[in-house]
């Protein structure tokens, strides 16, 4: 009653915890002194917010350092062999990590990947705790193949297009040896049509605009042509230490509230789906403020829903903090700075359109209407006393007229 709570998790473990030789203990207080991204950011819950854990000071940025370190055989491998390798293999693969790679065919070749000479990740139902995922795509969000752990070697992977997502997960407790496996480019089957639409579109700057326009002819007539969804990624980045705020100006889905047929995803830098900040299904979209300098949206539409629309803007803005915006910067009166560029722009770039308020061209708008009052009213007084003129001198006249008749 008295001892202290223990987590599931260690209550199944404790007995392997303490059989482990004085290597593994020396091994695992090793790895625990190295600072790795906690898992919790994995698998934490969605929220309206993108955000990150914070970056600054050496101490953080050392630990990013170690993690891509670590991550280094699984990420790179070895490209003269076609090989990749759980992180730090052949020794024990280390605690707390997030390692996530793209395998990239070229174009009109597939990929095949087999695992060889030794498969040990953790065996948990599920795979909760360690696990290799694959997905048959470029993002985290592609069609799942498998999630794996275990010492079973899993099957041979082939993918159906040129990219194989891949992510390699491990927990705070208890490593093995991993796994080593082996890829290989094959050409796809022509006859068969193509998905790998390529819709991966890039911007960065200030302000933008995301149109539903912006996706290309050529992939639109091949959708139609080859009756495949369209699936694209817009990839907006900024100066770093700036964030993104979108506002949605028009949002019209052809099939409203059909999550599984037409929706826009919004993702930070990581593109898998328990990070994934807001799914758009219905009629209406809302405001997104992103805690980082890089954001992605997802567009997914079948052949149904193609016809969609959407306009977005984005804005880059920076966190003043109690100091004050610079000489190039606006201050939006919110404890955010914009560039000054963007003031009077007729786009309202501050969330609460401060930089809209008191604009020189609203002024000149408004004398250029006072002008055209004026030159109206003037022109019609002008008419007036030339026709009274006109009428006056007509009088006179006729008046001279009738004063020469009587006289004779």
């Amino acid at each position: 009653m008295g001892s202290q709570p223990r987590t599931i998790k260690s209550i199944e473990r404790n007995h392997q915890v303490e059989s482990n030789t004085a290597t593994d203990t020396a091994i695992a207080i090793a790895n625990w002194t190295a600072f790795i991204t906690p898992a919790s950011y994995y698998d934490r819950e969605e929220a309206v917010t993108i955000s990150r854990p914070p970056r600054s000071g050496r101490y953080e940025r050392q630990a990013e350092e170690d993690q891509v370190d670590r991550c280094r055989l699984f990420v790179d491998g070895d490209p003269t062999k076609n090989e990749l390798y759980s992180p730090e293999y052949p020794n024990l693969y280390p605690k707390n990590i997030n390692c996530t790679r793209v395998i990239t065919a070229p174009k009109g070749q597939i990929i095949r990947l087999d695992f060889r000479n030794s498969f040990n990740i953790e065996a948990k139902e599920e795979c909760k705790f360690d696990f290799l995922e694959i997905r048959d795509g470029q993002y985290g969000f592609s069609t799942l193949i498998g999630k794996f752990c275990g010492t079973d070697f899993p099957p041979e992977i082939t993918s159906k297009e040129r990219y194989l997502w891949l992510h390699f997960h491990s927990d705070d407790t208890i490593e093995y040896t991993g796994f080593s496996a082996v890829y290989e480019y094959l050409d796809r089957n022509r006859e068969a049509p193509s998905t790998d639409l390529n819709c991966t579109i890039e911007k960065d700057g200030y302000e933008g605009f995301i149109n539903s326009t912006d996706v290309p002819a050529d992939i639109r007539e091949q959708v139609i042509r080859d009756k495949i969804a369209l699936d694209c990624i817009w990839r907006i980045q900024v100066k770093d230490n700036w964030k993104i705020f979108l506002k949605f100006l028009d949002f019209h889905l052809s099939k409203p509230n059909d999550c599984e047929t037409n929706f826009l995803d919004i993702f930070p830098e990581q593109t898998v789906m328990p990070l994934r900040v807001k799914n758009f299904c219905g009629s209406a979209g809302e405001s997104i403020t992103a805690e980082s300098n890089i954001l992605h949206m997802r567009f997914y539409a079948e052949q149904s829903a193609i016809n969609s629309t959407f306009a977005i803007l984005y804005t880059a803005f920076r966190d003043r903090g109690s100091a004050a915006c610079t000489d190039d910067e606006y201050d939006c009166e919110d404890a955010t700075c914009i560039s000054r560029d963007l003031k009077c722009n007729e786009r309202d770039n501050c969330k609460f359109r401060w930089d809209e308020e008191k604009c020189s061209n609203e002024t000149t708008g408004q004398s250029e209407h006072v002008v055209i009052i004026i030159i109206v009213f003037g022109l019609i007084l002008g008419g007036m006393v030339i026709t009274f003129i006109v009428n006056c001198i007509r009088k006179i006249i006729r008046d001279q007229k009738i004063i020469r008749v009587s006289m004779v």
